[in-house]
């Protein structure tokens, strides 16, 4: 027997609403966790790349630009940025936005 067209929506939207509180959950959960995101050299510039990634996020003419995005991440805690030999230049905190 066929549900009427109410119930089916009051149903379908109660697990709609349970599905989007489960995303939500998951991403404040990934975002809680955080990544460090790093400033490193490239052969085609600078290198905008999270911690742990293969490949990077994104590769820039300009070590400031580079350095813009990686403080612009909304997971990442810290922006460790690097000098072209390699080596840790510094450690930056990124750039919060508050939300009201």
């Amino acid at each position: 027997m066929r549900r009427k067209d109410s119930e089916n929506t009051a149903t379908g939207n109660a697990s709609r609403l349970k599905k989007v509180e489960r995303i939500k959950g998951y991403m404040r959960e990934v975002a809680s966790q955080g990544k460090r995101v790093h400033v490193i050299s490239h052969d085609r510039g600078w290198a905008v790349k999270r911690e742990g990634a293969k490949r990077a996020d994104r590769i820039f003419d300009k070590k400031t630009d580079a350095i813009t995005r990686a403080k612009s991440s909304r997971t990442a805690t810290d922006v460790v940025i690097h000098k072209a030999d390699g080596t840790i230049d510094r450690w930056e905190k990124p750039v919060r936005k508050v939300r009201k």
